[in-house]
């Protein structure tokens, strides 16, 4: 039974959606002066101002925990907002608006697919989560994720329940933009892809084709350096392994599922964990209705 009614959810679409769009932007655009802005975030700014002060874009960006150079997708992506301002907290208000419209469309796309309450509900849960909020309004390759998983998500269900096949081309354009952002998306987005050829969900290659060209764009500057250097990355790749914990580790299981880890910000916050619960005992206290959260994983596999 739908909890909000089917007769008035026209009439409440325009409140709810707005509703939603607030408590994006209440905590998100708020208290921008304390930001994280540590050296991840200042090369990013960094390496995107570069075209300002009449240097080219690097053909790479940050340095990943494997030691591999990440993609220069986030250069792109930041540029535009720095020839707007190169005020760190400016350029934070802006990931984390385009973070919160992207909420508000996520809403929109569950609503026109599912119905109205579950719309409200998980976008809700995803306005409010403080690990979502936390991954959008940094400057971080990772908080660009969220909005690129919208158009993902929109294809996703234009082809699987509107055959429109054409969409394989937004899906192909997003699923390697998302890879670019963060190499650890190909683990979500190839089991997907191959459960999509399982069930014989139509094909069309002359879209895919077309999408896969324009979302390799952006890496041309990164291959052509990485055959130019004899692929110094591909050396540092197979050498990871001595960067891979060898050892049996719930934590380090549980570490990509961090939607259900809402509760545990020692690896962020550290020992300002106890300044933290000392000087917002009101924020401190409701994170633990977010340990609510991890019962939806249990209870949505049943429900599916």
């Amino acid at each position: 039974m739908n909890l909000l009614g089917t007769a008035n959810k026209k009439y409440i679409f325009i409140p709810l959606i707005l509703l939603v769009f607030f408590l994006s932007l209440l905590f998100r655009v708020t208290n921008l002066d304390l930001i994280e802005f540590k050296a991840d975030e200042g090369i990013n700014l960094f390496l995107a101002t570069r075209p300002i002060f009449g240097h080219g874009f690097v053909p790479g960006g940050t340095v990943s925990s494997l030691g591999i150079t990440n993609f220069p997708i986030v250069n792109y992506f930041l540029f535009p907002l720095i020839l707007v301002s190169q005020d760190p907290k400016i350029i934070s208000f802006f990931i984390a608006l385009i973070n919160s419209l992207a909420v508000a469309a996520f809403f929109v796309i569950v609503r026109r697919y599912y119905n109205q309450t579950i719309a409200f509900i998980s976008a809700s849960l995803i306005a409010t989560s403080p690990w979502a909020i936390l991954f959008s309004r940094k400057i971080w390759p990772q908080d660009f994720l969220f909005p690129l998983f919208i158009p993902f998500f929109l294809s996703l269900h234009k082809i699987v329940i509107d055959n429109d096949y054409r969409y394989w081309t937004l899906y192909a354009i997003s699923s390697l933009l998302l890879i670019q952002v963060h190499h650890s998306v190909l683990f979500f987005v190839l089991p997907l892809t191959l459960a999509m050829m399982l069930y014989k969900v139509k094909i069309n290659f002359k879209y895919l084709v077309i999408g896969g060209i324009l979302g390799l764009i952006p890496t041309l500057h990164y291959i052509y350096y990485q055959l130019s250097t004899g692929c110094f990355d591909c050396k540092m790749f197979l050498t990871s392994g001595q960067r891979v914990s060898d050892q049996a580790s719930l934590f380090l299981f549980i570490r990509p599922f961090q939607i259900l880890n809402q509760g545990n910000f020692f690896p962020v916050l550290g020992e300002d964990v106890i300044y933290f619960a000392k000087n917002f005992p009101l924020a401190y206290m409701l994170k633990q209705f977010y340990y609510l959260e991890y019962i939806l994983l249990p209870i949505g596999a049943f429900l599916f």
